[in-house]
């Protein structure tokens, strides 16, 4: 049935023969892209990248239990190992897992080390944070967009992360202990979260007057606080160290996505449009699958 002007229509007809009313439109509009209809009853876009971070920590807690297992001459139980690294998994099975080692992907090509660090965390404080505020901006994000555009995003955002800190470690070089360089794994989803600070941003910045005020200004005060304490960390003794290039390249990502595309109901009902999202969304997630499957392959090797 015509939803403009209620005449019976054929089942799949595109457009109203009667009155003109575009009826795939209304479908998009009202139920979404094939990724939204795909990812709804995992709570959306946010909610599938909420259990992949989370899944990941997961398999990252067995690979490290394992791997302090067979550095363990005496028998301990698999529960104690994984409680044991549950805090903070050791940095080499991060390593082994696909964190960006700048000096690793320079020397060997390792291009896969680009991707699979968005899905990796260096402990439990550091996936909480960022999965808490994935969990707070990420479903605004799908609001005024649609979940496949949320999604090309946030996988955009992550590499552009990745990059962006490749490029800053040509800047100031490799980490050094007297005249030794340490490998230092760079990890998170920080990266891709910034880019949906981003998004949300522009998006402000574009409604403008009051109602805009109240998206953008949340989102700058995060930002600077994330910055500012980078450069604190940078500057201190803590072993933690936060990664501000990453964070700079997945929030430029964010703003050019928030600024340029369409939002609404202009995003959500233009079909063509909500389309490419989802075709560039599903593209993405496959690479970023694929770039896991040297790091499994390594692992089946023991390497």
């Amino acid at each position: 049935m015509c939803p403009g002007c209620r005449a019976i229509l054929d089942a799949g007809a595109p457009l109203c023969p009667y009155c003109g009313w575009e009826i795939e439109r209304t479908r998009v509009r009202r139920e979404g892209g094939l990724v939204e209809r795909a990812l709804g009853g995992l709570g959306g876009a946010t909610g599938a990248l909420l259990a992949a971070n989370i899944a990941m920590y997961g398999v990252t807690l067995l690979v490290a239990a394992a791997w302090l297992r067979a550095k363990t001459p005496e028998e301990i139980p698999f529960a104690r190992l994984i409680a044991s690294v549950a805090w903070s998994p050791p940095r080499g099975v991060l390593m082994d897992l696909g964190a960006l080692v700048p000096e690793f992907l320079i020397d060997g090509g390792a291009v896969w080390l680009l991707l699979c660090p968005v899905f990796l965390h260096g402990g439990l404080i550091h996936l909480f944070f960022n999965m808490s505020a994935l969990r707070n901006i990420g479903g605004v994000v799908e609001e005024a967009f649609g979940a496949g555009k949320a999604l090309a995003v946030y996988l955009i955002s992550g590499i552009a992360g990745s990059v962006a800190s490749l490029g800053w470690f040509f800047v100031t070089g490799p980490r050094m202990e007297g005249d030794m360089p340490i490998p230092v794994p760079r990890v998170g989803a920080s990266g891709a979260i910034l880019g949906f600070v981003g998004v949300l941003a522009a998006l402000g910045f574009r409604i403008g007057g009051e109602p805009g005020r109240r998206l953008w200004k949340p989102m700058v005060q995060a930002v600077g606080f994330i910055f500012v304490l980078g450069l604190i960390l940078a500057f201190s003794d803590a072993p933690v160290r936060i990664d501000n290039a990453a964070h700079a390249g997945g929030l430029v990502a964010g703003l050019a996505a928030g600024w340029l595309c369409s939002f609404g109901i202009r995003a959500r009902g233009d079909p063509a449009s909500v389309r490419a999202w989802d075709a560039a969304a599903i593209v993405l997630s496959l690479l970023y699958l694929a770039a896991f499957v040297p790091v499994v392959a390594a692992l089946a090797r023991g390497e």
